[in-house]
């Protein structure tokens, strides 16, 4: 069964997520701490959404590790508009020195170190380094862990973000988990989930790549650069322990912690999963759901999506679990519900799971994969879906994600329900193309 998404939904950031909740590979019983560690893209423009979740999860500190070129080269990069302004105090801790930076890094990556996996390890590397070196006066990587390393326990929230939330942010943030004694496979596992996350953005990210002319590769090599594969972070943790011989030592090794700083981040970041909870307003009590959500394909390759006219947004076929329904059936009746179609699920465990907090309910969707049987029934809907304008259509996984990103919800609703479903059908499409 799939652990929970770290999917948390702050409207104007993507790739938002919690690196909490994590087990410890040499504890059972043990996680990560939740609410503490959240990473993320750059915080583009402020929406009044987007700064009261911020404020629901009292993040202090934003640690910013852009170069200050990136700063000043942005057209969009308003100081008052960010969505941090006036809500979490931002900490600017580039990890490039400004002699160090390249506007077409990516390029010059390739260029340096080709598109494998120890190409990544390599690039991974020299991020850590340049992060450590004495020159550099920010002392990115040092200040965040100095942070969870401090006498209060526990420590106040952060924010992790670079531009994309990949990289530079996916190496410090590995660094933290392996310290907590993260295995290398659940780090690993962290790292890819920006891929999930950015999935809609990548794209278009490759073709700016492969059209730049100073960038010697192939299309399919851009596209290689711009994923965050697991085996990257996989070969870049096994280059550090052959090296070093352990992250404690290559910690140790770059002085950005002690042995006793390594010890009280531990102590701060380590609790019982039993006690382990996700983001809730203590404010709040929260009332369980259990849901569903399917992604019902056709011999054709086309799915079934819903669009919802109330809230202007596209969702999965799916909803509340009835009673002593079990998950599997609800799959199924939701469907037929909602669609007409009889559908048959490709294996009755759950490829999937989300987790939302959200208007005083805490719900968990089960998400499923199945085979369209019949499609010609009618759909069966509510009256308070008929008066949100529900309309099933059927089209292919591509066009229903470039659907689903292109929607602007005009409500809190339809914009938890984008960002959960699309992170739902880009997992989905992973088990459809190893399957075809």
């Amino acid at each position: 069964m799939a652990k929970s998404a770290p999917y948390i939904s702050i409207p104007g950031v993507a790739n938002f997520r919690d690196i909490g909740g994590t087990p410890i590979a040499s504890h059972p019983g043990k996680e990560v701490r939740r609410n503490i560690v959240f990473r993320s893209a750059r915080p583009d423009i402020s929406t009044s959404r987007g700064k009261k979740k911020l404020q629901m999860l009292a993040i202090t500190h934003t640690y910013d590790l852009r170069s200050t070129q990136e700063l000043s080269s942005s057209k969009s990069y308003d100081r008052s508009k960010l969505i941090w302004a006036g809500t979490t105090t931002r900490v600017s801790v580039p990890v490039f020195r400004p002699e160090e930076y390249a506007p077409d890094a990516v390029v010059a990556r390739f260029a340096k170190h080709g598109a494998s996996c120890e190409g990544f390890a390599e690039s991974f590397s020299e991020i850590l380094f340049s992060a450590s070196h004495a020159q550099n006066k920010a002392r990115p990587f040092a200040t965040i862990l100095e942070h969870l390393s401090s006498a209060t326990n526990p420590p106040s929230p952060m924010l992790i973000h670079c531009s994309l939330g990949k990289d530079r942010t996916g190496v410090i943030s590995a660094l933290i988990l392996s310290l907590c004694g993260v295995s290398d496979e659940d780090v690993a596992k962290d790292y890819s989930f920006s891929e999930k996350e950015l999935a809609p953005l990548l794209p278009s990210h490759a073709e700016k790549l492969s059209g730049n002319r100073a960038f010697k590769g192939s299309h399919n090599d851009a596209e290689i650069l711009v994923r965050t594969r697991k085996e990257n972070m996989l070969c870049f943790l096994m280059k550090l322990r052959k090296r070093y011989g352990s992250i404690e030592k290559c910690i140790i090794g770059h002085n950005l912690l002690q042995a006793d700083g390594i010890a009280r981040l531990r102590r701060n970041m380590i609790v019982d999963a039993s006690k382990n909870h996700s983001i809730v307003d203590p404010a709040k009590s929260y009332t369980d759901r259990k849901s569903t959500r399917v992604v019902a394909l056709k011999p054709s390759g086309e799915i079934a999506i819903i669009y919802v006219k109330e809230g202007n947004y596209y969702k999965l076929p799916g909803g509340g679990i009835e009673g002593e329904e079990s998950p599997t059936d609800a799959a199924l009746r939701e469907v037929k519900e909602e669609t007409g179609a009889m559908v048959a699920l490709r294996s009755t465990d759950y490829f999937a799971t989300t987790e939302e907090f959200r208007f005083q309910q805490h719900q968990v969707s089960y998400c499923y994969l199945a085979n369209v049987v019949d499609d010609a029934g009618e759909p069966c809907l509510t009256e308070e879906e008929l008066a949100d304008g529900f309309v099933h259509q059927w089209m292919t996984v591509n066009k229903a994600l470039e659907a689903m990103s292109a929607a602007e919800p005009t409500t809190e609703f339809g914009s938890f329900v984008k960002e959960r479903d699309i992170f739902v059908l880009t997992e989905a499409l992973r088990l459809i193309d190893s399957s075809s």
